[in-house]
């Protein structure tokens, strides 16, 4: 199992921490990636703090008072204080997922008004700002530097507000101003950025021309498909570059990229650092 966490507080305690000092405070956040190994947690008492989980691989099963349930990837686990929690994750799904406890003087008031409180799972789909956010949450208490408990809260609550924007959204009669083949070409990348992608293999995906298609795009968006699609490469190689121990090359290949060669050259150009110089 691939696990990369970090905890505000420098201490675990698996039945939460009740901490007002803060709107939100987030208690401890992770990533967990499951390979070899099972995981099954049993908390009948729940947690006195909110725990969200976010499956974007594979499968989890849950047992929310009806007996084991099967949430697939792209849905949001949300347990409440005091909610009894029984879940269980099996190596041989491949399963991916993202976790944060959390709590804070106005976590209650926010869940209401976001809507997040009358049921235990959401679809979500696979959104990379989501998954984006985080990984900032993750750094900055892994970090600890000046102020992280007020940014990580911070970034806390942009993902909990994408999060009921995306629910509110997918409600009958709402207007979306995203077009539902571009959204779709977007999930694609960020399920797919690991492997080459070309502009007109995305185009064929929406039925339009490449013309057509990129510019579409880039008015949805703000940039061109090749754009986004090495922005979305280059955060996944930053991450994996602060957060693992993995070297260039393996993270050159990780984010799509045969020549570690021409990796160091796009990072560079992105970020203004090399690969090497932004890992130390």
């Amino acid at each position: 199992m691939i696990s990369i966490s970090g905890n505000s507080l420098n201490d675990w305690n698996d039945s939460g921490i009740k901490d007002d000092r803060y709107p939100l405070f987030v208690i401890s956040s992770g990533f967990q990636k499951f390979i070899t190994r099972n995981l099954r947690i049993s908390r009948p008492a729940g947690r006195v703090d909110y725990q969200i989980i976010y499956l974007v691989k594979g499968k989890g099963y849950y047992d929310f008072g009806n007996g084991p349930e099967e949430v697939s990837e792209g849905n949001i686990i949300v347990y409440q204080p005091g909610q009894k929690q029984f879940y269980e994750y099996f190596a041989r799904d491949s399963t991916e997922l993202y976790w944060i406890h959390f709590t804070g003087s106005k976590s209650d008031e926010i869940m209401q008004k976001l809507n997040l409180t009358d049921r235990y799972v959401y679809y979500a789909g696979i959104r990379g700002d989501c998954i984006d956010l985080w990984k900032k949450i993750t750094c900055e208490i892994q970090g600890k530097q000046v102020y992280f408990e007020r940014i990580s809260g911070i970034y806390l609550e942009e993902l909990l507000l994408i999060f009921a924007r995306k629910f509110m959204t997918d409600r009958p009669n709402h207007q979306n101003n995203l077009c539902d083949n571009i959204r779709s070409v977007i999930t694609y990348m960020y399920e797919n950025y690991n492997r080459k992608i070309t502009v007109s293999e995305l185009a064929g995906r929406c039925n339009l021309s490449m013309y057509r298609f990129i510019h579409k795009f880039k008015e949805a968006t703000g940039l061109t498909p090749i754009e986004f699609l090495t922005k979305i490469r280059m955060d996944e190689a930053k991450y994996l570059l602060s957060n693992s121990q993995l070297n260039i090359s393996e993270i050159a290949s990780i984010v799509g990229y045969d020549d570690p060669l021409y990796f160091s050259r796009v990072f560079k150009k992105a970020t203004g650092l090399s690969p090497r110089y932004y890992k130390s």
